[in-house]
């Protein structure tokens, strides 16, 4: 093989070898894990990609070594001398040369901003899609691009660039981790969280940080850990940014609720109502979905702590406020887990009010939801519903009893697994 002349010909020599492989750039970027853009300024000449990309590129179109070969004659000849080889600044032109060949591998990247902006694009639709769609297919399409994220960011582009994609590499972690947890694998979603942390330091985005220790609440409390939930609830909250506080203060109040600090449950209640209407604003906001905190969202919340500490007209109120909200607002935003927990707390006000019939209308659409739409949380708040009932004024009644049968057919009719909303 001859030594090419310099990086022109080192693209020369890509383009000759995919050509004769019958590849297109666009499959060579997908064997050597790059963007098109990538390959297609290595072949012009326009910059000169590390050895890796090389390496990868001689293994996929079986250049036997000839690819790396090249790029390593390549990088000889234009390597700066060595320090004490000549004094310093007495050759322009060498200094030149080694400024430019930094400028040039300063440039290369395998991401686009096209690709940044599908990217963010596919995100956002998941997590629009995972409050409303089916869980399976909302599974599988996250693993495919946080892979497809992982891939990118195992390659070279602008700091910017990195930082993005660890942006969303973070939010997708964190979309997984409810995913996991809510398909009923808590080790899983552990790891999701843990990754998703490591990306968001990468990122250093505060927003996301906050959001993350919020997942990290729900979490410890959806594992019948409410006092590890308060205190990881209270930890993001000294240091917590964007509507990710919003959703901190919710978390805390419903666990302190449930190991009966009631006094700190209301505290948090407070500090949430303060904020009721407050909008989602940031980056998170913008992908919509899971990843906001709707006014919705909170009342639900609220409602679902005044029960636990019995403040039922409060949660009688709150939850269906909620209620009205998820009714009345877009599909795609509408939380049919949040809302059928919702049903439940305005339930449980009726039946500690002794009015039956208002339960049962309460519960229908919940007795009613299909198992695709039922969230893991909503078996065992239908099994507190029912221990009120069983224990309620009315108990013993006629109308009690039919609507204790109705609980425990829809409970057993929904064991099975279904949509999460990420309650």
């Amino acid at each position: 093989m001859d030594k090419p002349a310099g990086r022109g010909a080192l693209g020369k020599l890509l383009s000759t070898h995919r050509a004769a492989a019958g590849w297109t750039q666009r499959r060579l970027a997908d064997e050597a894990y790059v963007d098109r853009t990538y390959v297609a300024h290595a072949e012009s000449g326009r910059a000169t990609p590390s050895r890796p990309f090389w390496a990868a590129a001689d293994n996929a179109l079986g250049a036997a070594g000839e690819l790396v070969a090249a790029f390593d004659a390549v990088q000889g000849s234009g390597r700066r001398r060595r320090r004490g080889d000549e004094p310093p600044g007495t050759d322009p032109r060498s200094a030149a040369e080694r400024s430019l060949a930094f400028a040039d591998r300063a440039i290369v990247t395998n991401v686009a901003d096209e690709t940044l902006d599908h990217l963010r694009w596919e995100v956002s639709r998941l997590a629009v899609a995972y409050v409303h769609a089916d869980l399976d297919d909302v599974f599988t399409d996250l693993v495919a691009t946080r892979d497809s994220l992982f891939d990118l960011l195992e390659g070279r582009q602008r700091p910017r660039h990195t930082r993005d994609l660890y942006f969303l590499a973070g939010a997708t972690c964190l979309l997984l981790a409810h995913a996991s947890q809510n398909l009923g694998d808590e080790r899983a979603a552990l790891a999701q969280l843990r990754c998703s942390r490591t990306c968001v330091d990468q990122a250093d985005h505060p927003e996301l940080r906050t959001w993350a220790y919020g997942t990290a609440a729900l979490i410890a409390e959806w594992s019948s850990q409410p006092g590890k939930a308060v205190a990881i609830s209270s930890a993001g909250l000294e240091s917590a940014a964007g509507a990710g506080r919003a959703r901190l203060h919710a978390i805390q109040g419903r666990a302190a609720a449930r190991v009966c600090d009631h006094a700190l449950a209301r505290s948090a209640a407070a500090a949430l109502r303060d904020v009721i209407d407050e909008p989602d604003a940031g980056d998170l906001g913008d992908l919509g979905g899971l990843l906001t905190f709707p006014t919705a969202k909170r009342h639900y919340y609220l409602g679902g702590t005044f029960t636990l500490i019995g403040s039922h007209d409060l949660s009688r109120a709150h939850a269906v406020r909620a209620v009205d909200l998820y009714r009345s607002g877009p599909r795609e935003a509408r939380s049919y887990g949040d809302e059928a927990l919702a049903r439940l707390d305005i339930a449980t006000a009726c039946v500690v009010d002794g009015d039956i019939d208002g339960a049962a209308v309460a519960l229908a659409p919940v007795l009613d939801l299909p198992v695709n739409r039922r969230i893991r949380q909503l078996d065992s708040a239908m099994a507190t519903t029912a221990t009120v009932l069983a224990q309620g004024p009315a108990a013993g009644d006629r109308k009690t009893t039919m609507l204790l049968d109705h609980i425990a057919r829809s409970r057993s009719a929904g064991h099975a697994r279904a949509l999460s909303s990420g309650a």
